[in-house]
């Protein structure tokens, strides 16, 4: 028996109701509200640029221009108390990564802690997808008990909400001998949100995948260019033989025909076109150019360009230049093919004064 002195009774009731209240504190049971967390997003297509592959390409070339793209997850009733993961934070991950769908087919590393660059395979022969991830993801168990396989981490969601972002730059790489052909639809990364430890979830760890993917979408064509520009005529100037005033006695007349070649490096059975344009062509003569004029320039006179072509019997026939059309020059050979072309002095009225002439054309390429 517990003897109480000097209290009145209304401070004992006091003192049996708070050691009461004690009481029921140490024998009830802990009790947390369950939670029940979710995580949402991570849908993004991707649409690749059409690219032109040319004949000397080399492997590790990237084709075209990047592509971006932004990857938004949310994440709410996250739990906020601790089993046996110091953290419960919710783990965004990619799972089911196959090494059939990488090049070269071989998965990274489970234990790599900063994987920035994945390349897919793609198929067209020679191409494949090389995929920049920001900021990057880190192998975990590939083979886990309670998640789905060939995970990797991409970002946290801390509790109890929040949202990440992961960015993504696509572009194709060359990996070998192209062959042209058009880009199927691709899954990159199929998503899943995991938390471990939850002493108050469902279970002691809870994920579950969020259905939704990285993606390309199909459609994107990969082209081989027939031809390149050798370096010499990409940029070139022809030089004219210095002739007398009076061999440009009449309107029309033409002096000095110089030949030039523009060469070319093709693939076999190529259809080559070309087309030449000038700034100052003249209005009134075939593939003639007017020639700069001032002081210390000659005077009724322009340059006229002509194609070599050839006849019937193989012997050359030049033809003045149409400018602004292409002229198709037919297939190409496997390897250097040379279009010769002359360049003359060509009197466009008289008198001809003596001076300098110069003269600028462009030309452009196509193939099919």
């Amino acid at each position: 028996m517990i003897q109480l002195q000097g209290f009145t009774s209304s401070a004992m009731r006091r003192l049996a109701w708070l050691m009461l209240a004690m009481v029921g504190i140490g024998l009830s049971p802990s009790v947390w509200a369950a939670v029940n967390p979710t995580c949402s997003g991570g849908n993004l297509a991707l649409t690749l640029p059409n690219v032109t592959v040319t004949h000397d390409t080399q492997v590790g070339t990237l084709l075209g221009s990047a592509t971006t793209g932004t990857a938004s997850f949310t994440c709410s009733n996250l739990p906020t108390t601790k089993a046996n993961s110091p953290t419960l934070e919710a783990g965004l991950q990619i799972y089911n990564l196959l090494a059939s769908q990488l090049y070269p087919a071989t998965l990274p590393s489970a234990t790599s802690t900063n994987i920035n660059t994945v390349t897919f395979a793609t198929n067209v022969k020679g191409i494949a997808l090389q995929l920049t991830i920001g900021p990057g993801m880190r192998g975990y168990d590939q083979n886990p008990g309670d998640q789905q396989p060939n995970a990797y981490v991409i970002g946290y969601v801390p509790e109890p909400s929040g949202s990440l972002a992961i960015s993504y730059t696509a572009q194709l790489i060359v990996t070998g001998a192209v062959t042209p052909g058009t880009i199927s639809a691709l899954t990159l990364f199929n998503y899943e949100w995991y938390i471990y430890g939850c002493s108050n979830c469902n279970s002691a760890s809870t994920s579950a995948s969020l259905g939704t993917h990285l993606t390309v979408t199909a459609g994107t064509t990969v082209s081989l260019q027939g031809c390149t520009v050798d370096t010499g005529s990409a940029a070139f100037t022809v030089t004219l033989p210095t002739i007398a005033a009076t061999a440009l006695a009449t309107t029309m007349s033409s002096a000095g025909e110089t030949p030039f070649n523009i060469n070319l490096t093709c693939q076999a059975g190529t259809t080559v076109l070309i087309t030449m344009a000038a700034a100052k062509a003249n209005a009134l003569y075939t593939g003639v150019i007017n020639s700069t004029t001032g002081t210390g320039f000659a005077t009724n006179v322009g340059v006229q360009l002509l194609y070599a072509g050839t006849n019937v019997n193989g012997a050359v026939t030049p033809t003045p230049v149409t400018f602004n059309t292409a002229k198709s020059l037919g297939a190409s050979p496997n390897g250097a093919m040379a279009i010769q072309y002359y360049a003359q002095y060509f009197a466009t009225g008289t008198p001809v004064t003596a001076g300098n002439v110069a003269a600028t054309a462009t030309f452009t390429m196509s193939y099919q």
